[in-house]
């Protein structure tokens, strides 16, 4: 059998940026993302699979544009309640959450590039406008083969350098200060096909998806995880995501580009404690940032503070191998992979948002009532104050976990001490909602 057409090569960002513009101006200020004359608003399986309607090309295009943003906040969505069904020990709902949420962050992730991915049919925006449709394949299955292939294309490598990089700078070019002539494209691909772990083992073993999704849970038997393990690992998760002045996503992307770094210095075949590996790690500290800023990040890239010299949890589990693991799917590996999915689709989306020059402020109402609808307080006007304030809420529950001493007896126990707090370490809408405020 031929290999699937995926049509990867056939898509135009560029051209999906003309069609988020007009969305987002049409539209939002009615407080829609579609209007309700759209062929693809409703039976959208249906209509998809019967091929492109006749003169609704445009139709469909908005459509993808629009589930850019859409894609991630549910993505946010099934994450969070991973992260509650955590909390309260349902562990097949753990991975059922975490799995979904994992799919959802790479179809916001496809339709940033112009990638369409729904039931059968699939479609990718051409640079004319025009749509190109793939072969018949499943959700599941084109998900994973879309994002693998797109992965080892310069246009992933880009979207990376753009994500990862210094405030106002792209990782490549700083990388490139200690790697001259060095891309980017093997570490976007090694790092999607690690965050990506889960849709490839799961788009082809639907058996294993069903295990959590369709089968009795408790038929087999679980690796049970203490209440102060699942404690330990909400409060890592979160202090994951821990915002910076200069970055929404501080502390990950830190990671992040150290990460990178390391993957080529190994690339370049620079010895880690070597004379040379500190000489890199200085041009690249020095050209990314001045003063103590420097001097942190030096120590950082060479892990000779003992403060940060070891990864963040998050990053340490997502990247376990599945050799590595005690249950056939670590609940928190996964998590933690779709939590890392996520932050490079909210990064697209925000990219998309900047590059089609729709102003942050078009947004602001529809994500007003995206914290109505998540249960959030009403934000602040200004945006770098909705960030304090959502972050505010999560160390409020961070803090009360802290203040639990181990060893906790059982999850009753800590649901009768904790309860609002396991309710906002849920509410990954926050990210959401902080990655995509101006």
């Amino acid at each position: 059998m031929p290999p699937p057409n995926l049509q990867i090569g056939m898509a135009d960002r560029a051209r999906l940026q003309v069609a988020f513009r007009r969305v987002a101006a049409q539209q939002l200020q009615t407080g829609a993302w579609l209007g309700a004359r759209n062929w693809y608003l409703r039976k959208t399986k249906t209509r998809t699979d019967a091929g492109l309607a006749h003169q609704r090309e445009r139709q469909l295009a908005d459509y993808i544009a629009a589930s850019v943003l859409l894609h991630a906040v549910d993505s946010a969505r099934y994450l969070g309640r991973s992260l509650y069904c955590k909390a309260i020990n349902d562990t097949h709902a753990v991975r059922h959450f975490a799995y979904y949420a994992e799919l959802r962050a790479a179809m916001s992730i496809l339709a940033s590039e112009g990638i369409g991915v729904f039931n059968k049919w699939h479609y990718a925006v051409k640079s004319d406008g025009a749509l190109a449709r793939t072969s018949n394949i499943s959700t599941h299955q084109y998900a994973w083969a879309a994002l693998s292939a797109w992965s080892r294309d310069q246009r992933a490598a880009d979207l990376i350098a753009r994500i990862a990089g210094p405030i106002g700078g792209r990782l490549d070019t700083l990388l490139q200060t200690a790697f001259p002539g060095m891309g980017l494209g093997s570490i976007a691909a090694s790092w999607f096909e690690t965050w990506g772990l889960d849709l490839a083992i799961l788009a082809d073993e639907q058996t294993w998806r069903n295990l959590s999704s369709y089968r009795p849970t408790m038929l087999l038997s679980e690796i049970d995880r203490s209440p102060t393990e699942v404690v330990r690992e909400l409060v890592d998760f979160w202090k994951a995501f821990e915002p910076s002045a200069a970055s929404r996503f501080g502390a990950l992307d830190n990671q992040l580009l150290r990460l990178a770094f390391e993957q080529q210095a190994k690339a370049a075949g620079v010895p880690k404690r070597s004379r040379r590996y500190r000489h890199v790690a200085q041009a690249v500290a020095s050209a990314g940032w001045a003063g103590h800023q420097e001097a942190w990040f030096f120590e950082f890239l060479t892990r000779t503070n003992p403060a940060t010299s070891a990864d963040l949890h998050l990053i340490s589990a997502a990247r376990e191998k599945p050799q590595q693991r005690r249950e056939y799917v670590s609940n928190y590996s996964m998590i933690c992979r779709a939590a890392i999915l996520l932050r490079i689709a909210l990064g697209s989306a925000a990219l998309l948002v900047a590059d089609s020059g729709t102003p942050a402020a078009t947004l602001r109402s529809w994500l007003d009532n995206l914290a109505i609808r998540s249960a959030i307080p009403a934000m602040p006007v200004n945006g770098s104050d909705v960030v304090d304030e959502l972050w505010d809420g999560i160390m409020g529950a961070v803090d009360v976990f802290g203040q639990l001493d181990p060893p906790l007896p059982s999850f009753a126990d800590m649901i009768a001490r904790a309860a609002e707090p396991i309710i906002l370490v849920g509410q990954c809408e926050r990210i959401a909602i902080w990655s995509l405020t101006g």
